[in-house]
């Protein structure tokens, strides 16, 4: 079954209802993730397992205004230090 969500409901809609809520939408996905100190230890925990165990990780992250997600094994890790200039 091929369910085509809130469009089949627009032609009940009035044109400002339907530009209020594409509006609304455009919004919700530009709303960037705060995360907590214990949430980065989780996530920093699972990296170092998943680099430890060779284990395959999916990492999901905030980019210009979208949620990308990508799934893959870590081979190294690389730390960068900003460097002080006088």
């Amino acid at each position: 079954m091929n369910d085509r969500g809130s469009i089949k409901w627009t032609a009940m809609m009035m044109p400002e209802h339907i530009e209020m809520l594409k509006d609304l939408k455009k919004e919700q996905v530009k709303v960037k993730p705060i995360i907590d100190e214990q949430k980065q230890e989780e996530i920093n925990f699972q990296l170092k397992m998943g680099f430890k165990d060779n284990l395959l990780v999916e990492i999901k992250y905030y980019e210009n205004g979208h949620f990308l997600t990508f799934k893959g094994y870590i081979k190294e890790v690389a730390i960068k230090i900003p460097l002080m200039s006088n």
